[in-house]
Protein backbone atom coordinates (compact mmCIF):
# COMPACT_ATOMS: atom_id res chain seq x y z
CA UNK A 1 0.00 0.00 0.00
CA UNK A 2 2.84 2.31 0.43
CA UNK A 3 3.32 2.99 -3.20
CA UNK A 4 -0.04 4.19 -3.49
CA UNK A 5 -0.86 7.78 -4.24
CA UNK A 6 -4.39 9.42 -3.54
CA UNK A 7 -6.94 11.04 -5.54
CA UNK A 8 -6.10 12.27 -8.64
CA UNK A 9 -8.89 14.07 -10.08
CA UNK A 10 -12.55 14.90 -8.89
CA UNK A 11 -15.32 15.31 -11.03
CA UNK A 12 -18.31 16.29 -9.43
CA UNK A 13 -19.94 17.99 -12.70
CA UNK A 14 -23.60 18.61 -13.20
CA UNK A 15 -24.46 18.65 -9.51
CA UNK A 16 -25.98 22.22 -8.90
CA UNK A 17 -26.92 21.06 -5.08
CA UNK A 18 -23.00 21.57 -4.22
CA UNK A 19 -23.19 25.19 -4.02
CA UNK A 20 -21.18 27.38 -2.82
CA UNK A 21 -21.14 25.64 0.23
CA UNK A 22 -20.29 22.52 -0.50
CA UNK A 23 -17.29 24.50 -3.13
CA UNK A 24 -16.16 26.15 0.12
CA UNK A 25 -16.04 22.53 1.99
CA UNK A 26 -14.13 21.13 -0.92
CA UNK A 27 -11.66 23.37 -1.47
CA UNK A 28 -10.94 23.68 2.20
CA UNK A 29 -10.38 19.50 2.50
CA UNK A 30 -8.50 19.56 -0.23
CA UNK A 31 -6.06 22.71 0.52
CA UNK A 32 -3.32 20.73 1.41
CA UNK A 33 -3.85 17.53 -0.57
CA UNK A 34 -0.11 16.23 -2.37
CA UNK A 35 -2.16 14.41 -4.99
CA UNK A 36 -5.03 15.98 -6.75
CA UNK A 37 -4.26 17.15 -9.99
CA UNK A 38 -7.60 18.38 -11.38
CA UNK A 39 -11.45 18.95 -9.75
CA UNK A 40 -14.20 18.98 -12.28
CA UNK A 41 -17.16 21.52 -10.89
CA UNK A 42 -18.68 22.48 -13.88
CA UNK A 43 -22.34 23.28 -13.46
CA UNK A 44 -22.41 22.88 -9.87
CA UNK A 45 -24.26 26.01 -8.51
CA UNK A 46 -20.76 27.43 -7.46
CA UNK A 47 -21.11 31.47 -7.39
CA UNK A 48 -18.21 34.31 -6.91
CA UNK A 49 -18.21 32.85 -3.51
CA UNK A 50 -16.89 29.25 -4.31
CA UNK A 51 -14.70 30.70 -6.97
CA UNK A 52 -12.70 32.73 -4.48
CA UNK A 53 -12.63 29.95 -1.92
CA UNK A 54 -10.78 28.27 -4.20
CA UNK A 55 -8.31 31.27 -5.69
CA UNK A 56 -7.88 31.46 -2.14
CA UNK A 57 -5.98 27.87 -1.92
CA UNK A 58 -4.29 28.26 -4.46
CA UNK A 59 -2.73 31.47 -3.70
CA UNK A 60 -3.00 31.25 0.04
CA UNK A 61 -3.80 34.94 0.16
CA UNK A 62 -6.99 34.77 1.88
CA UNK A 63 -8.45 36.38 -0.81
CA UNK A 64 -6.80 39.77 0.14
CA UNK A 65 -6.35 42.32 -3.03
CA UNK A 66 -4.00 44.99 -2.15
CA UNK A 67 -4.86 48.62 -2.84
CA UNK A 68 -2.96 47.87 -6.82
CA UNK A 69 -4.91 45.01 -7.67
CA UNK A 70 -2.21 42.48 -7.34
CA UNK A 71 -2.69 39.02 -6.35
CA UNK A 72 0.67 37.90 -4.65
CA UNK A 73 1.21 33.88 -4.85
CA UNK A 74 2.44 33.31 -1.01
CA UNK A 75 4.70 30.63 -0.33
CA UNK A 76 2.15 28.46 0.92
CA UNK A 77 -0.89 27.21 -1.50
CA UNK A 78 -1.81 24.07 -3.30
CA UNK A 79 1.08 23.44 -5.76
CA UNK A 80 -0.33 19.77 -7.14
CA UNK A 81 -3.88 21.23 -8.50
CA UNK A 82 -3.17 21.84 -12.35
CA UNK A 83 -6.32 22.20 -13.53
CA UNK A 84 -10.13 23.84 -12.08
CA UNK A 85 -12.79 23.41 -14.28
CA UNK A 86 -15.71 26.10 -12.76
CA UNK A 87 -17.38 26.07 -16.59
CA UNK A 88 -21.28 26.26 -16.81
CA UNK A 89 -21.61 27.65 -13.36
CA UNK A 90 -23.72 30.93 -14.46
CA UNK A 91 -23.59 32.87 -11.04
CA UNK A 92 -19.64 33.55 -11.28
CA UNK A 93 -19.49 36.60 -12.79
CA UNK A 94 -15.93 38.04 -14.12
CA UNK A 95 -13.52 39.13 -12.15
CA UNK A 96 -11.09 42.01 -14.16
CA UNK A 97 -8.26 43.51 -13.45
CA UNK A 98 -7.78 45.78 -16.49
CA UNK A 99 -8.59 48.90 -14.74
CA UNK A 100 -6.12 48.62 -11.80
Amino acid sequence: MDGLGGLRRVTLNDNPDIGDAGAVQLADALRDDLWIKAVDLQNCGVSNVGALAWLGILSETKNDISTDCSITIAEGGNRSLMVLDLRRNGLIGRLSFVTC
